[in-house]
């Protein structure tokens, strides 16, 4: 189902005091988003409607391996937004138990790359070829090549970026989630490679966690039993929960994975678990287009996935299964603020800078974070902590087979 421009636009309208028309009125019903929520929230709503009217399309997504959730899709041009060619057309997604919570994820998203590209404006006013990080607690800036933080046209690009500009990016409705949610997406990444690269292997949720994980699947897949899924532990030495997904087909195929760091373990498992959810549907849009175009016609994300799904088995060498003992049940605690100075001087402690660049204030705050000490994947680099890990395991699995997890 796609959505029309002109039906977001006057959705838009209505979270500022304009009467709703009909196709409007039955959108924000489908959104559960109400008029008379508070004027903030109406705000951050009526923005995410005007970025969604901008994108050349949006539409909703059927999930068919777990149909208790919902998913919407979007593109966004960021050629047009940059005003010269050579970037691309990007899709994004979000997925989740709520209507209104996958629409904002998904947009939130092209909020996220529409603030990360150079416009015409901002390039006509740039001074240099760096951008000013400011460390975490406020106090010394860090010069950033400009090409580590925005997206412009390939041929203008003088010092690429190790990793995608889409990692440690993050939109959010105030400043403040927007930079923990920008930190979590670098723990992750960094939990990540020290176990898919680095060879560390995961450990097993807590039991009362794994049951509640398995029950919160069950509902969303709505007891459908097509596909083995469980949960790991792959939390680091930073003590920032991270979790991983897991899921084959009941023959052992189709191998899909999604992973997540959050204040608690059990919400980084049920955010792994949405994940791996949004992959699988992401798996199955891959395989039709491949049916339609051949592998020929499929982009480098695209290949990846389909090697994945074809390469890796459960069994012991992908370190798809937990090893020892549960950890303890990790939990962070606080407002997004607290929870941010805290995770920031976990980091501090293990010898990390932190540092913040700010993409756009308003309507909607997007922040990146910088931690270049974190390991990454995908990324061109490989700072100390990976190359130890690799050092005393002889490497994961994607270091030994060159499969990655992220394309």
């Amino acid at each position: 189902m796609a959505l029309e421009p002109a039906t977001l636009l006057a959705a838009a309208a209505a979270q500022t005091g304009d009467a709703p028309n009909e196709a409007a009125r039955e959108l924000l019903g489908f959104l559960q988003w109400d008029l008379d929520a508070p004027p903030d929230l109406r705000a951050n709503r009526a923005a995410l409607l005007k970025v969604a009217a901008s994108c050349r399309r949006v539409f909703r997504l059927r999930v068919r391996d777990a149909p208790r959730l919902y998913c919407f899709g979007a593109e966004i041009d960021l050629a047009e937004i940059a005003g010269e060619p050579g970037l691309q057309v990007l899709g994004t997604s979000g997925l989740a138990e709520a209507a209104g919570a996958a629409f904002a994820a998904c947009i939130g998203e092209a909020v996220e790359f529409a603030a990360q590209v150079e416009t015409p404006a901002a390039r006509a006013m740039r001074r240099g070829d760096t951008v000013l990080a400011r460390h975490w607690s406020g106090d010394g800036l860090h010069p950033l090549p400009f090409d580590h933080c925005y997206r412009r046209a390939p041929a203008r690009v003088t010092q690429p970026a190790p990793r995608p500009l889409s990692i440690g990016c993050a939109a959010a409705p105030t400043a403040a989630e927007a930079r923990l949610r920008a930190v979590l997406e670098l723990i992750e990444r960094d939990a990540v490679a020290l176990w898919w690269i680095g060879g560390r292997a995961g450990r097993p949720l807590p039991p009362a966690l794994e049951a509640t994980a398995a029950a919160t699947l069950a509902a969303w897949r709505a007891r459908k039993t097509g596909r083995v899924t469980w949960a790991i532990d792959i939390t680091t030495d930073l003590g920032v929960p991270a979790a991983a997904a897991i899921s084959f087909a009941a023959d052992g195929t189709g191998f899909c994975c999604g992973t997540a760091a959050r204040a608690t373990l059990q919400a980084a498992a049920e955010a792994a678990l949405r994940e791996l959810c949004q992959n699988e549907l992401g798996q199955r849009i891959v395989a039709a287009r491949a049916a339609e175009r051949g592998d020929e016609g499929l982009d480098k994300r695209d290949r990846a996935t389909l090697e994945r799904k074809r390469r890796v088995r459960p069994n012991a060498e992908w370190l798809l299964h937990p090893k020892g003992a549960a950890g303890p049940d990790e939990a962070l605690h606080g407002s997004a603020a607290q929870l941010l100075t805290e995770i920031a001087r976990r980091l501090a402690t293990a010898g990390f800078d932190l540092w913040f660049v700010e993409h756009a204030a308003d309507p909607v705050p997007v922040w990146r974070a910088i931690c270049d000490s974190l390991a990454c994947t995908p990324s061109t680099s490989v700072p100390p902590r990976l190359l130890a890990a690799i050092a005393k395991t002889g490497g994961g699995p994607g270091q030994r087979r060159g499969i990655m997890l992220h394309a």
